[in-house]
């Protein structure tokens, strides 16, 4: 497998623009994490409060109440989350978009799953699934999604006047709350969780993310979760990715000024579908008459990696880690004939 595995990576990614996960793009000390530092947990020799400490300097970086490491990526934070409601969770509203940790997560709950008919619903539609679906006790969200549209907060305040808990899956959005005046984060207020993907948008390691705790009341259960459905052996390169990863972004966060600039100079030349989150470049391939998986694979032919396509889209995930020179070069290639 080891071989294969080599062999694959050296076949796609070796030399190549990434705009897709993970967010390191391959790029710097964070590309490094030697196996020295991959060792095991041995009493005496690690403070017991490492990993502790180093979750609540990232709350501080991140402005919220209470952050979990997660080492299992957001599918454990999603379970985890849901689980610690027990009977109090109720039956569980979604949009369709959602993430399949959420119905594993129902299937454990043993509770039933009813689909928003919007996966951008407002507080209308809110009120009507709500009103529609008595049983309800828990709203789950994707905000943002895969395309990097988010769900406005209004609709975050109906399911707080219905009385219902929200989660939000804000896997696509770690990179939402270091520049909130770029990035809309207030319908994370009203959650009384939600978990953020590190490794998608952040210079961290796949399968390394966040989950944001916002009500104490469920601190302990969610810890007591995370402890059922996780692992009892800690990786401290991910655990050390996750920190590195936080305070970099924050130490970094004004580049976002520069990256924007490089973005909506790109979209002045590659017609893109309008979205929240301006790193989320989503190409139109019906505007540029082709497909995405034409597309797609014309790019990679030019060595340049997309995040995924579908019919008519194809999907470009832009990081801080990314640069302007990286930027005119996928413009260039998808511009060229």
């Amino acid at each position: 497998m080891k071989n294969i595995i080599k062999n694959k990576i050296e076949q796609s990614f070796y030399g190549k623009l990434r705009f897709c996960t993970p967010g390191h793009k391959g790029r710097g000390e964070f590309c490094s994490v030697l196996l020295d530092y991959d060792v095991t947990e041995i009493e005496a020799q690690f403070p017991s409060n490492a990993i502790s400490l180093a979750e609540q300097k990232t709350a501080k970086l991140l402005n919220v109440n209470r952050v979990r490491f997660l080492v299992n990526g957001s599918s454990i934070g999603i379970k985890a989350a849901l689980l610690s409601l027990g009977k109090d969770s109720g039956d569980i509203l979604v949009t369709k978009n959602i993430h399949p940790a959420i119905e594993h997560a129902a299937i454990l709950l043993r509770v039933k799953i009813f689909y928003c008919d919007n996966d951008y619903p407002d507080k209308n539609e809110i009120f009507a699934a709500l009103k529609k679906y008595p049983s309800v006790g828990t709203v789950v969200l994707t905000s943002p999604d895969y395309y990097g549209v988010a769900i406005k907060k209004e609709a975050g305040q109906a399911v707080a006047d219905m009385g219902k808990k929200l989660f939000i899956d804000a896997a696509h959005g770690a990179h939402f709350l270091f520049r909130p005046e770029f990035f809309d984060c207030s319908l994370f207020k009203y959650a009384y969780a939600y978990n953020l993907s590190a490794h998608k948008t952040l210079p961290s390691l796949t399968q390394t993310a966040y989950l944001i705790i916002n009500d104490e009341k469920y601190s302990e259960r969610i810890d007591k979760s995370l402890e059922i459905l996780g692992t009892t052996s800690p990786s401290y390169p991910f655990y050390m990715s996750l920190e590195d990863a936080s305070q970099y972004t924050y130490d970094n966060r004004e580049y976002y000024d520069e990256l924007r600039q490089f973005i909506q100079q790109f979209k002045q030349k590659v017609p893109c579908v309008d979205n929240d989150d301006f790193t989320r470049l989503v190409v139109d391939c019906t505007a540029l008459k082709t497909d995405g998986q034409t597309l797609y694979s014309k790019l990679l032919d030019k060595g340049i990696v997309a995040e995924k396509f579908d019919e008519t889209r194809v999907v470009f995930i832009v990081s801080i880690m990314d640069t302007k020179k990286g930027l005119e070069g996928l413009c260039k290639a998808i511009l060229e004939d």
